[in-house]
């Protein structure tokens, strides 16, 4: 621990939020607080002395010793370790299955609301902001999953947990960028890419990169290094919002262009078909009379009927009026029944096994689709959706702080944002209507989107907290976990967004969000903290003492980008599935190398 401690103070010279902040995150009044700095301060213990690791197997009572030196660093639901050592004695293989049951479970989770919840918000909100897919997963995707990790760096910066932080970003640019990726190529097939959109995407991140590698080697952050970052995130937003708003003109004009060209094709065609009028007309772009439909092209019309029609017909067969509570209830019970009997043996198993965790989540996630709207979870939706959101940003704003002191006693906060919710949503309640979504919808999507993220975000550390206790209660070296498990545990709901995103058919979004997504950590999930910092240490700068895993970690990242960057470029602008393995591979072997380095 004196490492560890050492390090701390070289790179907090000249601030003292560092006791305070250290007894905010122990005896914080709620759990969220301070998880990811918990987490990368474990990973970094079991990179010095291992004291949860082999000292942990060389002492005879191991629930004092979990106690004394390891309470709080692998927590997620539980105190895993307490559990098995302490809560479990005599036990224990019976814990062993529980903590695996809980991994399985948080896996699911990860998998169904990436599936059900986060794709079908994604796509909804794009739409209604007139993104295109590229610009997507450039900016709207790294800021909602950046955003995450944007106040966790906040906290690592005010307690002197800078190099960690570099470390923690290079490890998990290095696992978006190559592994995760791969696999989106690997799931979705060869993707052409636009080769403006690549080369700014991919330049973007290569130079994010360099900026953080140049600063780990200077060793010194000033005001001005913060400033640069953050103007070139900026920089990069406009040039791609400029080169979106030019294509889309582009296009405009293209189209009007071939739908000119086959008009007078059309009419040269066809002349005297009708006479002078019908050719008047026609070169108009008017079309009074249409040729019947081939049996073909009707059965593709009805195939490509909207879903929503489908769904009001059902509800106008059912109930003509709108309905009242009882009658919207029977209808939604017969629409589960009808969904539940399609099912196969499995996938009722797991409706009946993951009933509860579904009822939450409708319960605090919106769905944008009309198939899925329900009034009752609507109102629900506005109650509990804003405070899972506003949880996102729990290290900085804990929801449970004092909101208002009467005396001896104090409303928390969430107290107050549950009765301003349940107000709104009381008002709101009359104006909805079962049959179709509210004119706020927008809302609900916006909200839903932050949610979406905060279940991700939540299901990812719990897998992750439950593979490093597995790992430190089966002996695993803890350098070994500290540089795998505890490094890639920032990014798994990176990996299953994204991978969900290329299932459902949104390659480009997914691609696009694996380089910028990167960037965004680089430069503002850096670049902020590290403004906050310099201004309250100007003049002196923040002193850096990276270890030689961060730097040959950087190199390496940066080699990978490099080296995917001119293999796609030669590549013709596509992601082949040469391009795939090949980052599959490169990751692993930095892998090998981090572990063989911290060992």
């Amino acid at each position: 621990m004196a490492g560890g401690k050492g390090s701390r103070a070289r790179n907090q010279p000249n601030h003292g939020s560092n006791t305070k902040g250290r007894l905010l995150n122990r005896g914080g009044s709620i759990r969220e607080m301070g998880r990811k700095e918990r987490t990368w301060r474990s990973g970094r213990r079991m990179q010095e002395d291992d004291l949860c690791g082999e000292i942990l197997h060389q002492v005879d009572d191991k629930c004092q010793h979990v106690m004394d030196n390891c309470l709080g660093e692998q927590e997620g639901l539980m105190d895993y370790l307490k559990f098995y050592y302490c809560d479990m004695h005599g036990k224990q293989p019976l814990a062993i299955v529980v903590i695996s049951l809980i991994a399985l479970v948080s896996l699911y989770v990860l998998a169904t609301t990436a599936d059900n919840f986060f794709c079908p918000t994604l796509t909804d909100l794009s739409h209604r902001m007139g993104l295109s897919p590229n610009l997507t997963g450039a900016i709207l995707l790294p800021i909602g999953v950046g955003a995450a990790d944007l106040f966790t760096y906040f906290v690592a910066f005010s307690e002197g947990e800078t190099a960690i932080s570099f470390g923690a970003v290079f490890g998990a640019t290095s696992f978006v960028t190559a592994l995760v990726m791969g696999c989106v190529v690997l799931i979705a097939g060869p993707t052409q890419v636009a080769p403006h959109n690549f080369v700014r995407n991919a330049g973007t991140l290569v130079l994010s990169a360099l900026l953080a590698l140049m600063l780990l080697l200077l060793g010194k952050i000033y005001v001005w290094n913060a400033f640069v970052n953050i103007s070139v995130y900026i920089c990069f937003v406009s040039v791609a919002l400029f080169m979106s708003r030019g294509q889309a003109l582009q296009h405009e004009q293209d189209s009007d262009l071939d739908q000119e060209s086959s008009i007078n094709k059309e009419a040269e065609a066809k002349p005297l078909l009708n006479g002078p009028k019908r050719e008047r007309d026609i070169r108009n772009g008017h079309e009074e009379e249409a040729a019947p439909a081939t049996e073909e092209e009707h059965v593709e019309e009805i195939d490509d009927v909207d879903e929503s029609i489908l769904y009001q017909k059902e509800w106008e067969a059912f109930s003509p009026e709108e309905p009242s509570l009882g009658i919207a209830a029977s209808f939604y019970a017969r629409k589960w029944q009808k969904e539940f009997g399609e099912q196969r043996a499995l996938g009722k198993l797991l409706t009946v096994v993951f009933f509860p965790i579904e009822i939450v989540r409708r319960m605090t996630i919106p769905s944008p689709e009309i198939t899925h709207w329900n009034k009752i979870f609507g109102t629900l939706n506005l109650i509990f959706s804003p405070v899972v959101a506003l949880s996102l940003i729990g290290e900085l704003v804990p929801l449970d702080a004092p909101l208002l002191v009467i005396g001896p006693t104090s409303i928390p906060l969430i107290a107050g944002l549950l009765l301003q919710t349940t107000v709104a949503a009381s008002l709101l309640f009359k104006k909805m209507s079962y049959k179709h979504l509210p004119t706020f919808q927008w809302y609900l999507s916006v909200i839903g989107f932050w949610c979406c993220i905060r279940w991700l975000s939540m299901a990812a550390e719990e897998v992750m907290f439950c593979l490093a206790s597995l790992g430190t209660i089966a002996a695993i070296p803890g350098q070994f976990l500290g540089a795998t498990v505890i490094a890639w545990g920032n990014s798994i709901g990176d990996f299953v967004a994204n991978v969900a995103l290329a299932k459902n058919g949104d390659a480009q979004i997914a691609l696009a969000a694996c380089f910028a997504s990167p960037a965004f950590n680089l430069l503002i999930g850096l670049g902020l903290p590290m403004l906050k910092t310099t201004v309250s240490t100007f003049p002196n700068p923040i002193l850096l003492d990276p270890e030689k895993t961060v730097l040959v970690s950087g190199g390496i990242t940066i080699g990978t980008i490099a080296i995917i960057f001119c293999v796609v470029v030669f590549s013709g602008f596509q992601f082949t599935r040469t391009v795939a393995i090949f980052g599959i591979v490169a990751f692993g072997i930095q892998t090998v190398v981090n572990v063989a380095l911290t060992l």
